[in-house]
């Protein structure tokens, strides 16, 4: 949501207006981040596997499977709608290649007009953080 928001600002306009604009962002923004299961639990009758990958949206797990790759698309299916327009993908230093273009082409199975922004993040829990705006 910073970087997203960060992408909004505009030094020639008013602190009230960046403000505004920035908060506009935020606010209709979807995020999630991918990281791995590190033991066997249930939360909210959902259950996670030791070593299991986990998605994560609006501060709750929404998903957990043994794919990294289907615990994408299944966030994915909740956060992309026809009337969203840029997705930006942090990649970790565990995301393949392959991965990535697997989750691309999902996103874009979803929405064939969504822009794709691919940035190496380089973090080392999260395989993925992704944005959608």
């Amino acid at each position: 949501q910073g970087y997203s928001s960060l992408m909004a600002f505009d030094p020639t306009q008013e602190l009230d207006v960046n403000v505004e604009e920035m908060t506009g962002i935020v606010n209709n923004m979807r995020s999630a981040e991918i990281t791995y299961a590190v033991r066997d639990t249930e939360i909210k009758g959902l259950k996670i596997n030791s070593g299991d990958f986990i998605g994560i949206t609006k501060g709750d797990i929404l998903v957990s499977t043994p794919s990294r790759i289907e615990t994408a698309k299944k966030l994915l299916d909740d956060m992309i709608t026809k009337d969203r327009e840029i997705i930006t993908i942090f990649q970790g230093i565990d995301a393949k290649e392959d991965e990535i273009l697997a989750v691309v082409e999902y996103a874009k199975k979803l929405n064939p007009d969504i822009e794709v922004d691919l940035i190496n993040g380089k973090q080392e829990i999260y395989s993925f953080i992704i944005a959608v705006e």
